[in-house]
């Protein structure tokens, strides 16, 4: 979620994200500081699978071939 990438986001991308090879972050708005890919969906939980599949999509497409595992995280808490 957009009003996250600064307080939550970030933390991660500056922590453990750090190790990983490929972060990829999956938001409804693009943010080049943090490295998220916007899929201009609405915030809602009625559509939270479409964005699921949107970013399932883009990874397998773009880093399947050089990723080993993949971890799905969210924001809310």
């Amino acid at each position: 979620m957009p009003k996250n990438h600064k307080t939550k986001a970030q933390h991660i991308k500056n922590t453990w994200g750090r190790k990983c090879n490929n972060l990829v972050f999956i938001s409804s708005k693009n943010d080049t500081t943090l490295g998220a890919i916007g899929f201009h969906l609405k915030e809602s939980r009625r559509i939270l699978w479409d964005k699921m599949k949107s970013g399932f999509e883009f990874v397998y497409q773009n880093y399947f071939n050089d990723t080993d595992w993949f971890l799905k995280g969210d924001d809310d808490s």
